[in-house]
């Protein structure tokens, strides 16, 4: 990405935070699932059984979190190897621009249009 170890210390500190913060959001809604299985009377179907008010909701979004934490703690690794900003697919640099909107993108922008057209099919 062309710059010092001043801005990535930066980068550094705002994903470790951003990190910490998915990380407790994960937790609090995964809790928040398992409070309103115990509590919700309206989950109550009438035999017992607890039944789904928001819980896939819930776990679509938890999932979402967890693949946000994931990137970001490869990116925090890739920038303690000196390896940050190379696309995880095709080696080559990502772009300043990419990265400056998203510093945690692990691929380059066609390898990123290529990896959704194929996963979202």
């Amino acid at each position: 990405m062309g710059e010092g170890h001043e801005g990535y210390d930066k980068l550094r500190e705002i994903l470790a935070n951003q990190s910490q913060k998915l990380v407790e959001e994960i937790r609090q809604r995964k809790r928040n699932i398992r409070a309103e299985k115990v509590g919700c009377l309206l989950c109550n179907d009438g035999s017992g059984e607890a039944v789904s008010c928001n819980d896939d909701f819930e776990i679509h979004i938890i999932q979402m979190k967890i693949n946000m934490l994931n990137k970001i703690e490869y990116v925090l690794e890739q920038l303690e190897a000196g390896e940050y900003g190379k696309c995880l697919r095709c080696k080559f640099n990502i772009s300043a621009e990419r990265l400056q909107a998203i510093p945690f993108a692990v691929r380059c922008k066609g390898c990123e249009e290529e990896y959704e057209l194929n996963n979202h099919q």
